[in-house]
């Protein structure tokens, strides 16, 4: 009788250019991530994730954990500490507001950019799938868009708004 075990299985939570970067590997794809602050609340998490990275931007400082459980069960955990002073370095936008959220089709956002730049916004399925993207360039000052997903299947989808030093990940729910 020959046995395969796959391999063990590992996270690994790391702060990238002012993103919480999580990655699991080893064990039995599917994985789910989640990701607790420093008070040990849920922050963040998703499931049936096939080995893709998952980011986040965090907002307090202090030690995050990222625990990932693949199909099989088997858990691993990751920590990181976001110093103060690093969330204070990578303030690129203020005031950001996402609403209705959820909603029935349109959301509409509103943000203030600090320094003139380019971002773009994605927006991603539960898969890790980008199905909506637009980009901006040299925008300072007060920034509104409204998107309409009225095509979209109801789900919670990832709002992603990659500046040019941060990354903002936010939730949507579609009903």
């Amino acid at each position: 009788i020959v046995v395969f075990e796959p391999d063990q299985i590992v996270a690994s939570l790391t702060l990238n250019s002012g993103n919480l970067e999580s990655l699991g590997s080893g064990g039995t794809m599917p994985y789910s991530y989640e990701i607790y602050d420093p008070s040990g609340n849920l922050f963040a998490s998703t499931s049936n994730n096939m080995g893709v990275s998952f980011s986040i931007n965090p907002v307090v400082f202090g030690t995050y954990t990222l625990i990932v459980t693949d199909a099989n069960g088997c858990v691993d955990s990751s920590q990181v500490n976001v110093l103060s002073s690093f969330l204070n370095e990578i303030q690129t936008i203020s005031d950001l507001k996402i609403y209705p959220n959820p909603s029935d089709e349109i959301f509409n956002i509103n943000f203030n950019v600090i320094e003139k730049q380019n971002f773009e916004i994605s927006i991603y399925n539960l898969l890790g799938e980008r199905v909506f993207n637009q980009s901006h360039y040299d925008k300072i000052g007060k920034f509104s868009c409204s998107f309409n997903l009225n095509n979209f299947q109801k789900s919670i989808y990832l709002l992603k708004i990659n500046l040019e030093q941060t990354i903002i990940n936010k939730k949507l729910i579609l009903n």
